[in-house]
């Protein structure tokens, strides 16, 4: 099908969901994950409605958005583009200048360097915390006993604004096991957003094409999609 198509069948699988929660489609953002697509491939699901992109590789994100910013300036004014992937601490300069966000700030030490390039550039950078939900040692993420902490002294740091969670939920076909996890990831986003001065905490990031639909209804506010909408790759 085309990527026309995969969105308009992926929306119907969302409103369903949050049909089913008792929740408003609205309230759920699709962050297309567009790693290894062309920038052709973004502009097709833009001009569908997706305004918020997702790359996992720094190089990868600063090529394709100087590319629609080059050859559709129009679109790239409204385009969101998010770091969903695993920042090494040298390439946070890099980065800064291309992401609008970055949804997987997953130590203290990362947000801190962050910081200090943010400041350098006099940028502000929303960031989202990403939670070591799945007990499995190749994700990365803030463990759940220290989250607290880590929260509070990056709210300290000048130059990035805390916006909310992020979590991967285990590589399993148990349905009980990923509620669980995503369970777990609302109870604390939920602790922390009731929590003053909480109120900027409005994203729950989580749930990607295998398993969206349970996040949710667990409470996901963004979900991560991306061969649902473009594709498998390779």
């Amino acid at each position: 099908m085309s990527i026309a198509q995969n969105i308009a069948e992926l929306r119907q699988r969302v409103r369903v969901a949050c049909t089913n929660a008792g929740r408003a489609e609205a309230n759920v953002t699709i962050v297309a994950v567009s790693k290894t697509r062309p920038a052709g491939d973004i502009i097709e699901a833009y001009k569908c409605g997706i305004t918020d992109f997702g790359e996992n590789r720094v190089d990868e994100l600063v090529r394709k958005r100087e590319s629609v910013e080059r050859e559709h300036p129009d679109v790239a004014t409204a385009i969101r583009w998010h770091f969903i992937g695993h920042l090494q601490s040298k390439k946070c300069k890099d980065v800064l200048m291309s992401a609008d966000t970055i949804d997987s700030v997953d130590s203290l030490r990362l947000a801190r360097v962050l910081d200090k390039r943010a400041v350098e550039k006099e940028k502000q950078l929303d960031v989202l915390l990403q939670v070591h939900i799945s007990g499995e040692d190749q994700k990365y993420g803030i463990h759940e006993v220290e989250l607290q902490s880590v929260v509070d002294e990056v709210r300290e740091l000048p130059r990035l604004a805390v916006r909310g969670l992020m979590g991967m939920a285990s590589f399993t076909n148990d349905a009980d096991v990923i509620l669980r996890q995503f369970g777990s990831l609302q109870r604390l986003f939920r602790g922390l957003a009731d929590a003053p001065p909480g109120s900027e905490l409005t994203t729950l990031s989580m749930g990607m094409s295998g398993d969206f639909e349970l996040a949710i209804a667990m409470g996901a506010t963004e979900i991560r999609v991306g061969s649902l909408i473009f594709g498998s790759r390779g």
